[in-house]
């Protein structure tokens, strides 16, 4: 576990290391798999998310019986009336889309704590590759063992920038925020998911996410590893993240070029009409 030493961290890294090898399995054959849709029809739900998320709550709750869990499928994607002491936000896949077509494996599973509403440890698996990325409150953030850090690029016409385009209702205002970023970033990335672009950032293999339609379990191990490898996570306003808010908004950076993605996210002030004088 390298330099990270914290209870909660290494049950996150052995739970996450668990699930590895079913889902890994099952995207081999994942085109047995049945499919369902949820919200709409390109929101797609397997039975390897749910058993995921199964096998997770069950691991928390026989381990830490009594903490809240908060997760995307079965029921308990409700937002708490009021912070919990502690709560576990599971993301069992973040990427379905990515795992049922196969292009190319960019999904992962996330599993966070949250502590009074700070997000104090997370892991991220990405199964297909067998990458793990771990990091706690004040101890920095690691991928398989070793320490990782965003970079230090200033420029946007060097950066790399991750654009999320989501689904069909969220596709217009995200078109039209990100239509700046898309002409003067370096390069332009849509991987089209959450846990891939925060990763990107942490490790420094790209400057920038931005997203639009995301959760708590989808972003809150990633919030944390993005922070400890040195970035800045912020709403588009550029306000901070509160984990239990209902805002779906999201920036990423390396915190170099973050004031710069702010600058170029914003929307025009509409006009206000005013009534013509009286002559």
């Amino acid at each position: 576990m390298g330099e990270l030493n914290m209870g909660e961290l290494n049950f996150i890294e052995d739970i996450l290391e668990k699930t590895g090898d079913y889902v890994r399995s099952n995207y081999a054959n994942r085109r047995l798999l049945p499919v369902n849709s949820k919200a709409h029809a390109n929101d797609f739900l397997t039975e390897v998310d749910i058993k995921v998320q199964k096998q997770l709550v069950a691991e928390i709750q026989q381990t830490f019986p009594g903490d809240s869990i908060l997760a995307e499928e079965s029921g308990l994607n409700a937002y708490p009336d009021k912070i919990p002491d502690r709560c576990w936000a599971i993301d069992p896949i973040d990427g379905t889309q990515n795992f049922l077509r196969g292009l190319f494996p960019a999904f992962g599973i996330s599993l966070a704590l949250i502590e009074r509403g700070i997000i104090v440890a997370g892991g991220i698996l990405m199964p297909v590759q067998g990458d793990i990325f771990l990091s706690a409150l004040g101890k920095g953030a690691l991928k398989n063992n070793r320490p990782i850090r965003v970079t230090e690029t200033a420029d946007l016409a060097l950066a790399r920038v991750d654009v999320d385009f989501d689904g069909p209702a969220n596709r217009e205002e995200i078109i039209k925020r990100s239509r700046k970023l898309l002409v003067k970033a370096g390069q332009i990335r849509s991987n089209a998911c959450s846990v891939v672009g925060f990763c990107g950032v942490a490790s420094g293999e790209q400057e920038a996410y931005m997203v639009l339609g995301i959760n708590t379990w989808d972003i809150a191990a990633g919030v944390i590893l993005v922070t400890e490898a040195g970035g800045t996570v912020t709403r588009f306003d550029g306000s901070p993240v509160n984990p239990f808010d209902s805002r779906k908004d999201a920036l990423i950076s390396n915190g170099v070029i973050h004031h710069v993605c702010l600058e170029e996210i914003q929307l025009p002030e509409p006009a206000v009409l005013r009534e013509p004088p009286l002559r």
